[in-house]
């Protein structure tokens, strides 16, 4: 029986070949000793927001299972769209950064207090993360490459982490691998603190992890 994840998978690898070589897309389904730096940032006290003319026509909304149920809204990959409904269905949280009808780029978090129905994310476990009810773990960021650069990434985060302050939430968890040059520079900027790297193997849906 073909599963809503694998067809899901199967969307995601068929859209990367259109702008990823062969072996980017295989380094995330295998790899051995891969580098990842757990990071956590705390949002009791954040910076105020600043606006900027580039970001101007981008709005920061929560995702729910309705706007998909009703096709509110247009996602450029169709892999990011079922990636959608499989995190909503799973009781994890999203936003979205949207300009007009169009979801430009989304990001995913978990945290106890979500629904009653949430299931924790495989990672959780993985990392060796404990999140009480003011805590989150926030994971799959994504853009796309149309509107990457003029530090939009930043924006987004930090818009994430005022929009998760007023939810209640104090700490946000997450990581990001060592060799993703963008990530680590993005995560440093936005002030996530990070923690001793640990190390990780993975062929297909089989991982562990080191420390």
């Amino acid at each position: 029986m073909v599963t809503n994840e694998l067809i899901m998978r199967l969307f995601q690898i068929f859209e990367n070949l259109q702008t990823k070589d062969v072996r980017d897309i295989l380094r995330d389904y295998i790899y051995i000793n891969r580098k990842l730096i757990p990071v956590e940032k705390n949002l009791e006290v954040l910076k105020p927001l600043k606006g900027s003319e580039a970001y101007r026509d981008f709005l920061l909304t929560h995702l729910s299972k309705t706007d998909m149920d009703k096709n509110k809204y247009r996602y450029p990959f169709k892999n990011r769209e079922l990636k959608s409904i499989y995190y909503l269905n799973r009781g994890y949280g999203g936003y979205v950064i949207k300009r007009g009808y169009d979801i430009l780029g989304d990001i995913w978090y978990w945290t106890p207090s979500n629904l009653l129905q949430s299931i924790p994310p495989g990672d959780i476990k993985w990392l060796g993360i404990e999140c009480n009810d003011r805590q989150a773990y926030a994971f799959d960021f994504f853009l796309s490459p149309a509107i990457r650069g003029n530090n939009l990434a930043a924006f987004f985060f930090n818009s994430f982490f005022h929009a998760l302050n007023k939810k209640g939430i104090n700490k946000v968890y997450g990581y990001f691998w060592a060799d993703n040059k963008p990530a680590l520079w993005v995560h440093r900027l936005v002030g996530f603190s990070e923690h001793e790297p640990a190390f990780a193997d993975r062929f297909l849906s089989f991982k562990r992890i080191r420390r």
